[in-house]
C-alpha cells in the first residue's frame, strides 16, 4: 500500500504521476490525497491513483473560518482582507 498524503498539496510534488506508477507496477494499491487547488495535475496524471480522497476545511467560507486556524488569518479577496 502507497498512501501520499503530506504536510501541504501532495499534486504539487513534481513526479506524483511516476510515484503513483511504482507503486502500480508492484501491484501496490496507492492513494491520494488532495484538496483538489492543482486539478490540471491530477488531468496530466499517466496513472492514476486506486483511491483518491478529497480534503475539504469547509463546504463555504463561514464554515471554513469555523473550523480552521485561519480564522483570524484574512483570506486573499476576502471581504475581510480589505483595508
Amino acid at each position: 500500500m502507497m498512501t501520499l498524503s503530506l504536510t501541504g498539496e501532495s499534486t504539487l510534488y513534481p513526479r506524483v504521476s511516476e510515484l503513483v506508477g511504482l507503486g502500480r507496477e508492484r501491484s501496490m494499491t496507492t492513494f491520494l490525497v488532495t484538496n483538489g487547488s492543482t486539478p490540471a495535475v491530477l488531468r496530466s496524471m499517466h496513472t492514476l491513483p486506486s483511491q483518491l480522497y478529497l480534503s475539504t476545511a469547509g463546504a463555504d467560507e463561514q464554515t471554513y473560518v469555523q473550523l480552521s486556524s485561519a480564522r483570524d488569518t484574512p483570506r486573499p479577496g476576502s471581504p475581510s482582507s480589505s483595508p
